[in-house]
């Protein structure tokens, strides 16, 4: 099929304009995924210190949403943040909050956990809150020592 210069430059108009409309629905579909994510993150705070004190035997204090500031100028921001004790030692919190817990989000996580460890330089306590994962990611973040909370968790824990 033979097409003319108008018709190619209308193809080339159409195909931008579905290029800025795919890239519109990516913002707002990264945006609902953002308020699912806060939402659960913000559920999560009242409810996580007896999970933790339960489940790690540490006492923390308020847990909130930061921005860990590097030397370098980078920065982190953590979902789940935290500081508390366990047998008389400070421990952190640092958790990470997805609605569906992927495998890159555990490697992503993984990698952050390093940089935030070398700056805090005290006991980590890692965590992941999820809507869902996979029982081959979960199987995979507990390899990487990471302690996964499912949302219905905090409903238990409330009750």
């Amino acid at each position: 099929m033979i097409y003319t210069q108008t018709e190619v430059r209308e193809l080339a108009k159409d195909i931008r304009g579905l290029t800025r409309s795919h890239k519109d629905l990516q913002r707002q579909v990264g945006g609902i995924s953002n308020t699912i994510g806060y939402e659960l993150e913000d559920k999560s705070y009242p409810i996580l210190p007896a999970l933790l004190k339960r489940d790690f035997g540490a006492e923390v204090g308020r847990l909130y949403r930061r921005f860990l500031l590097y030397p370098d100028g980078r920065d982190d921001e953590i979902n789940i943040y935290g500081e508390g004790k366990r047998n008389g030692q400070k421990v952190y919190v640092i958790g990470e909050a997805k609605a569906r817990l992927g495998r890159r989000d555990v490697d992503r996580f993984v990698r952050m956990l390093k940089r935030v460890q070398a700056f805090l330089d005290a006991e980590l306590i890692p965590l992941v809150l999820t809507y869902a994962v996979h029982p081959k990611v979960e199987e995979y973040a507990a390899t990487k020592g990471l302690k996964i909370y499912w949302s219905y968790d905090l409903q238990q824990a409330a009750m």
